[in-house]
């Protein structure tokens, strides 16, 4: 196993799942046009790491802003002196 403690792309190994989720994983395939039932746990993967990371962002910032409320202050009025003078510019 590499130093950085994933297993290389080549290794494989087999994991318990009930045959419905088998069904849905091998549907998924065709309509993704996915070249593998691996490809397809993949980016369902990928996409629940990045939803969990964006829960735990907006978690820190709801600490962050309970513990410094005159933040959201600032941030109002930085917006509004921001968005000066950028009304329809077409």
């Amino acid at each position: 196993m590499p130093k950085n403690g994933s297993m290389p792309r080549t290794a494989s190994s087999s994991i318990r799942v009930s045959s419905q989720i088998r069904k849905r994983v091998a549907e998924l395939t065709l309509r993704l046009q996915a070249t593998s039932q691996q490809e397809v746990i993949e980016r369902a993967l990928d996409q629940l790491e990045q939803s969990l990371f964006w829960e735990g962002f907006e978690e820190e910032a709801k600490a962050y802003l309970a513990a410094f409320p005159q933040e959201e202050t600032e941030r109002r009025h930085y917006a509004g002196t921001s968005a000066d003078g950028l009304g329809d510019q077409r």
